[in-house]
């Protein structure tokens, strides 16, 4: 896939750890945690602004812990959707 975007992530890649625009280790985790991941893999098309984990890290320390607890699941949820359009 050529791709001019330097940050590209599609709904597809929901399930890796990597892809060759940057590592999404953190992003994984957080559709996973916000139970987005199988959302993603029904009908799209999607556009989902993916950021790395180099931009996760630059968050104040403990945001994304904080976010990933079960009991902040809907915090968590409605900072994912900032990042997830559904092109109707």
């Amino acid at each position: 896939m050529e791709v001019n975007s330097p940050k590209f992530f599609t709904a597809s890649h929901a399930s890796t750890q990597s892809h060759p625009a940057g590592s999404f280790k953190t992003l994984t985790a957080a559709l996973d945690a916000a139970g987005l991941v199988e959302s993603l893999k029904g009908k799209g098309p999607f556009t989902v602004f993916a950021p790395t984990d180099q931009a996760f890290a630059k968050l104040p320390e403990g945001r994304v812990k904080s976010l990933l607890n079960p009991e902040n699941k809907q915090k968590l949820i409605a900072f994912l959707l900032i990042m997830l359009w559904s092109e109707m």
